[in-house]
């Protein structure tokens, strides 16, 4: 039985292996989802932020330019209103002149606004980037690794069971491998190491005569509440 038990240890851990890639295989796709959505919510901030930026400085921009048409416009006309000849146009003309000096402060004051805006703008896109560039990267990083490794599942799978086909022709006692094989479809692992007179998976305390048939390991001993095949160290 000693030696049908180191057999089955090395059948208990290729069979977690399976165990965990198939789990793997049920819970990549929402793991891939998961990730694809938080990428996409941080781009989402980056790309407002951006618009928000590119809004305020165009903006600035033609804030900047009206003052700057509209200032050259005032001086031209006050460059000229010596040459008018009557006061009719002098009066228009400096009404005029004053409406754009008036216009041009309403302007200013405007810009000073958009250029507190643009500073915002430009600071949040800034803290944004540092913060979320990084983290895109970093979770792009992890789409690729969950990627290879649910393409790989497949073929770690068929390498996993052909080791383990040739691994259960090496249990010398046929009746312990049926058991084995029956009790794998219920639980994992199969086996179990008696710990602290205890079995190490469920907790289930061992009657005596049960830790002795256990030591001497002249037979098949399962747990009677998880039913797995326990075993123990020689130590013990």
């Amino acid at each position: 039985m000693k030696s049908s038990i180191a057999v089955l240890l090395q059948l208990s851990d290729i069979d977690k292996q399976i165990h965990q890639l198939i789990a793997d295989k049920k819970e990549i796709p929402a793991q891939v989802e998961e990730i694809k959505e938080d990428v996409i919510a941080m781009k989402t901030d980056l790309k407002n932020a951006k618009e928000s930026l590119t809004e305020a400085q165009a903006q600035e921009k033609a804030a900047k330019e009206f003052i700057q048409e509209k200032s050259e416009w005032a001086a031209s006309r006050e460059a000229n209103i010596n040459n008018l000849k009557t006061n009719k146009e002098f009066q228009a003309v400096t009404k005029e002149v004053s409406l754009a000096r008036k216009e041009i402060k309403d302007k200013e004051a405007e810009l000073a606004t958009v250029q507190t805006a643009v500073q915002d703008s430009q600071k949040l896109f800034d803290e944004l980037s540092a913060e979320h560039n990084p983290k895109i990267e970093e979770l792009i990083g992890e789409l690729q690794k969950l990627k290879e490794h649910f393409d790989s599942i497949g073929s770690k799978l068929n390498e996993l069971k052909t080791q383990q086909e040739s691994i259960s022709k090496n249990i010398p006692d046929k009746k312990v491998l049926a058991y084995y094989k029956r009790a794998s479809t219920k639980v994992a692992p199969v086996i179990s190491k008696m710990e602290n007179e205890m079995c190490g998976e469920c907790g289930q305390k061992l009657m005596p005569q049960v830790q002795l048939r256990i030591k001497q390991a002249n037979e098949l001993t399962a747990c009677s509440s998880c039913k797995r095949i326990l075993y123990c160290d020689d130590s013990e």
